[in-house]
């Protein structure tokens, strides 16, 4: 079930599975970086974020929605492959529509993910919080790209 986050136990849950999943997410950046990344999502993203988990009877996933979008998506490791990350996915778009991922260039799980999931590249940009590029993706539709 996704629902959404509550509690201090909630945003702990939240940080445990990013921490996780940071070996292989982050495995482009310095370890000493890990821990910036960890507060910018504690202290910044969640409170600009809609979060919401998804909650077997475990917290295994959650996905950061602003605004504008999709702001962060994030699976435990131990839970990949069991279809979460795609129901995350398509709660985000019943919430936001267009979504329009900026993922890591470097990080090609995540990249194959959105892939397979019919979101394709339209530019690269560089963020300027950690200095490294990310691809912007769109879903694509049988007519093309939908229009930025």
């Amino acid at each position: 079930m996704i629902r959404q986050l509550k509690s201090q136990a909630d945003r702990q849950m939240v940080s445990d599975i990013w921490l996780a999943s940071a070996p292989k997410a982050l495995a482009y950046l310095p370890r000493h970086q890990w821990q910036q990344e960890l507060c910018w999502l504690n202290e910044q993203l969640l409170a600009q974020s809609e979060a919401w988990l998804y909650d077997d009877g475990r917290v295994r996933g959650f996905v950061l929605l602003s605004r504008d979008g999709l702001n962060h998506l994030c699976v435990d490791p131990d839970a990949e492959r069991r279809g979460i990350g795609r129901a995350l996915l398509s709660f985000a778009q019943s919430r936001r529509h267009p979504l329009r991922p900026s993922v890591p260039c470097q990080h090609k799980d995540a990249i194959a993910f959105f892939r397979h999931q019919g979101f394709k590249p339209v530019s690269e940009q560089l963020d300027g919080r950690t200095g490294q590029w990310q691809l912007l993706m769109i879903l694509s539709t049988s007519q093309g790209y939908f229009q930025r």
